[in-house]
C-alpha cells in the first residue's frame, strides 16, 4: 500500500483522469482510499477533471468523488455538489450533504437548505441538522 501512494504521489496532471477511473475500477477499499487521498491532495489543480466525475453511472465513483469535493473545496467546487445533491441514490446525497457542510460557505448552506425539499424524509433530516450547525447567516 505505501509503494501504491508512494506511486500517486508522483502522478502529474495528465494522470488525474486516469485516478478518477480508477475508483470504478479497484475493488479494494484501501486502494480506493489512497486514490482519492491523492485526488485530495492534488485535486484542486485539477478541479475540472475530478468535478466532471459527478456525472458518472456508478453512486460509488460519484460518492468517492463527492467526498473529494468536500475535501478539497473552495466556491469552484460548489458548482460540481450541485449534480450529487440530486442523485437517485441517498447514499451519495448523505456525502454530498456532508461535503457542502464541510465547504461551509453561505452559498454551501443554500444548497443545504434545496435538500428540505427533497423526496426522502432522511435526506430532509440531515439537511436540517447540518444547516442547524450553521453559524452564518
Amino acid at each position: 500500500m505505501a509503494d501504491f501512494k508512494t506511486y500517486l504521489s508522483f502522478m502529474g496532471r495528465p494522470a488525474f483522469a486516469n485516478m478518477v477511473a480508477m475508483l470504478g475500477d479497484l475493488e479494494s477499499f484501501a486502494f480506493r482510499r489512497a486514490v482519492c487521498e491523492a485526488l485530495e491532495t492534488k485535486g484542486s489543480e485539477v478541479l475540472d477533471i475530478v468535478g466532471n466525475a459527478v456525472f458518472d453511472k456508478r453512486w460509488f465513483v460519484v460518492r468517492n468523488v463527492t467526498a473529494v469535493l468536500g475535501k478539497i473545496g473552495g466556491e469552484r467546487a460548489l458548482d460540481y455538489l450541485k449534480k450529487p445533491l440530486a442523485h437517485s441514490d441517498n447514499r451519495v446525497k448523505k456525502e454530498a450533504l456532508s461535503a457542502l457542510a464541510r465547504i461551509g460557505v453561505p452559498k454551501a448552506y443554500l444548497l443545504i437548505a434545496e435538500a428540505l425539499k427533497d423526496a426522502d424524509e432522511k435526506i430532509r433530516i440531515i439537511a436540517l441538522q447540518y444547516l442547524s450547525r450553521c453559524n452564518k447567516k
